[in-house]
């Protein structure tokens, strides 16, 4: 049965293919001039509401990716210190985002005085974007409650 969308996701679509890019476009080049993802295509924004960084879904001719612009109030320390639990969950085969290094061999760009980082873009939705059975809807939330369970296992100690 396919997924029928609440009018507030269909919002969300229609706002974030309507407005400004959060992320100039110069500042998008720049970045991902850094890294080898081949030949730019395209960007968009998620089709979410804000968050506290500003993110673009990037088309290259490597794949899709998510460019990620830190909000200001976060320094290099916090920054490197949540690509190391990236990389934690990574090691241990949970779904998380995947860092992609630039040509330095590094998870974070700085440009202009913001930092960037690049990841892989994993394909996926909010069950509560759409109107579903209340048995589908367990059954989401039961998944959600094992793979959080997980996160907090792995990341046990974590410091």
């Amino acid at each position: 049965m396919p997924l029928v969308p609440r009018p507030g996701k269909l919002r969300h679509v229609i706002a974030a293919k309507t407005r400004p890019s959060q992320i100039e476009e110069i500042d998008v080049r720049g970045v991902l001039s850094a890294y080898d993802l081949g030949e730019l295509e395209g960007y968009g924004q998620p089709a979410t509401g804000s968050g506290r960084s500003a993110s673009l879904i990037v088309r290259t001719s490597r794949g899709k990716k998510v460019l990620k612009r830190y909000k200001y109030s976060l320094n290099l320390e916090a920054i490197t210190y949540e690509h190391s639990v990236l990389k934690k969950l990574e090691t241990a085969g949970f779904c998380a985002p995947r860092l992609v290094l630039n040509r330095d061999g590094e998870a974070c760009t700085e440009l202009g005085g913001s930092y960037y980082a690049v990841s892989d873009f994993i394909p996926g939705f909010k069950y509560v974007d759409f109107v579903i059975s209340r048995r589908r809807k367990s059954k989401f939330i039961a998944q959600a409650a094992r793979a959080l369970a997980r996160y907090h296992r792995l990341i046990d100690g974590f410091v």
